[in-house]
């Protein structure tokens, strides 16, 4: 993996966390949305965060920033399709989407986003070491 490609994934990682910590400050004690755990709070945001943005940056980085791509890769946008598009049938696909993950099992479904978008990033890093 490139030091350039390295410093996304650390700099994408290091934003959700920092993403993650703001909104779960203002979500439990700005608007009293959650009354639990404040860490716990920030690291589900932190790492829905993650998941979606390692995910898009890792197929940003295997098939090229095009322009609309990566409006149209982004899985906060690809869910509300696929939760209500085709109905019942294809619902069940949404609790697999970073923002649709339940309760009993969303971090791990957040962790496999986050380690599919690291993936993502590790392959164009390979194909495009192999290209050049």
């Amino acid at each position: 993996m490139k030091k350039r490609d390295l410093h996304r994934v650390l700099g994408a990682a290091l934003f959700s966390l920092a993403a993650g910590l703001a909104a779960g400050a203002v979500l439990q004690f700005g608007f009293g949305t959650f009354d639990g755990n404040c860490w716990a709070t920030a690291g589900v945001l932190a790492l829905g965060i993650a998941g979606t943005s390692l995910f898009v940056l890792g197929l940003e980085a295997l098939v090229g920033a095009r322009p609309g791509a990566r409006r149209r890769a982004d899985p906060v946008r690809v869910q509300p399709v696929v939760r209500y598009r085709h109905g019942l049938a294809v619902a069940a696909v949404g609790q697999y989407m970073p923002i649709g993950a339940g309760i009993a099992y969303s971090v791990w479904v957040l962790l496999a986003w986050i380690a599919v978008g690291v993936l993502l990033v590790g392959a164009a890093a390979v194909r495009n070491r192999r290209t050049a």
